[in-house]
């Protein structure tokens, strides 16, 4: 048989209770079923405090230890809320500070008061140390180009045959002299040689300069593009007015560079620019006084996808995802600005509008039949002149965390 409490001592035992929940959780019990009736359902409420309470503090100390990975406390625990709240602030800054670890000098923060100032700070003095750096570079790079350019013009010179040396008239475009090397190279193209001396003629220049240099891009009359650097120079002829130009192929050298700038702005996964080229593309648009809606995409549920099912099935997930975007019918132009956050740029559709597209992707991603539950954050901003590139990304970025909270 349960001994009941006196109605007298339940107000002190419930007291007593409390203050061990607050200052000694371990000797805080609590017999309900001890209690007269009337109090079991305060009791009731006071267990559920406790619970509360010690999950925030259990928390909050794994938040002090740097501990971001931490379950977070339950959603009906709104006592945690703003350990919550900081715990996603410090994720975001954390994910800031990586970002700007590999270089990129964009990210500002502007909710966390003092520490908003400095950190902003030590990012512009880092991007001021880094333009001086860079200045420094493309000083020695000029200095290594003009010493390349002398280098080559003595190799040419050393060995002509592998270069193609052409005299035309300056007025009329007319061969005068062509080299045994560029006859060899052109006997049996000559329809080419005609487009290559026509586009020679075209790039002219207004004055009689003393050098100029240019390049031309080909049909080579077989469907395959040619790139070619031409180094012009006005020069007397045999009493003539001409101009010698001495023809290089590029075109390996160029496709090269041609794929090293593609790489340089696409993300090698999914093929869809990458945050570098977003930010100057935004930058751009800023610029030219435009006004476009901006919105940052999160991957729900990513990382319990990488956890249970590996990291190829999330690699999955994250390509499902990208091809579900490339599939908006507005065609924004669509950048992977991290492992699972993607940046869209839209500059005719309204936030309104393009917050309803990717609600439409948000369903159909739910909708699939998966192991596991698929779906996106999105925050959605209008950027135009009168806010600031980095205020409009923040609003974005912040309107995404607090939609990924009301939807989780």
């Amino acid at each position: 048989m349960i001994n009941m409490v006196e109605n007298d001592n339940v107000p002190e035992l419930l007291f007593e209770y409390l203050k061990n929940v607050i200052y000694n959780p371990q000797k805080a019990k609590l017999d309900i079923n001890k209690l007269p009736v009337e109090y079991k359902k305060l009791a009731q409420g006071l267990e559920y405090l406790a619970h509360c309470l010690r999950e925030q503090q259990d928390f909050g100390a794994a938040l002090v230890n740097g501990d971001f990975h931490t379950p977070l406390p339950s959603v009906e625990n709104v006592i945690a809320a703003p350990l919550k709240a900081i715990h996603g602030m410090l994720m975001h800054l954390t994910w800031q500070t990586k970002q700007v670890a590999n270089g990129d000098y964009s990210q500002r923060i502007d909710y966390m008061g003092e520490f908003s100032e400095a950190f902003n700070t030590m990012i512009e003095r880092l991007k001021s140390h880094e333009t001086e750096l860079l200045q420094e570079q493309a000083t020695i790079k000029q200095r290594n180009v003009e010493l390349e350019q002398t280098q080559s013009l003595l190799l040419q010179l050393a060995a002509e045959d592998t270069h193609w040396l052409v005299i035309l008239d300056y007025d009329t475009a007319e061969p005068i002299f062509i080299s045994p090397s560029t006859r060899k190279a052109f006997e049996n193209r000559k329809d080419f040689f005609t487009i290559i001396t026509r586009s020679l003629s075209d790039h002219k220049p207004e004055s009689e300069s003393t050098k100029w240099e240019h390049s031309a891009v080909l049909d080579d009359g077989t469907g395959v593009r040619r790139y070619y650097s031409i180094i012009s120079q006005h020069l007397m002829w045999q009493g003539r007015n001409a101009a010698v130009h001495r023809i290089t192929d590029v075109t390996r050298e160029r496709e090269a560079e041609l794929e090293l700038e593609r790489l340089a702005y696409t993300d090698s996964m999914t093929g869809l620019y990458n945050r570098r080229y977003g930010m100057e593309y935004a930058e751009k648009l800023v610029k030219a006084g435009k006004s476009f809606t901006i919105a940052f995409t999160d991957i729900d549920y990513l990382k319990y996808c990488n956890d249970c099912f590996g990291h190829e099935e999330g690699d999955n997930y994250i390509l499902c995802v990208s091809d579900a975007l490339k599939s908006l019918e507005s065609k924004p132009l669509i950048c992977r600005v991290g492992g699972d956050e993607f940046m869209l740029i839209e500059e005719t559709l309204t936030a309104e509008a393009l917050a309803d597209e990717l609600s439409e992707i948000r369903e159909k991603l739910i909708e699939k039949h998966t192991a596991y539950r698929m779906s996106i954050s999105f925050g959605v901003y209008t950027c135009n002149a009168s806010v600031p590139l980095t205020e409009a990304l923040g609003c974005a970025d912040k309107r995404m965390y607090e939609y990924k909270f009301n939807n989780k």
